[in-house]
């Protein structure tokens, strides 16, 4: 069972809020938890709120860079 099939864990409960579709926001954030080598349903909103800090960041600067 993958984090997509696995009951209602904080990264389906966050992605169904967004109002966008969820299975995309979903997708996304499994793969960023997964590159910080964290298991999607272990995860905690302070570890999550880290991930999306870092995630805006990363964005930000690429859209910075492409501007200049």
């Amino acid at each position: 069972m993958d984090a997509m099939d696995a009951p209602p864990n904080l990264i389906q409960k966050i992605s169904f809020a967004t109002g966008l579709p969820p299975y995309l926001v979903q997708r996304e954030l499994v793969k960023l938890v997964s590159d910080h080598g964290l298991n999607p349903n272990d995860l905690t909103l302070d570890l999550l709120r880290d991930i999306l800090a870092n995630y805006l960041q990363d964005i930000l600067l690429a859209a910075k860079t492409q501007f200049e």
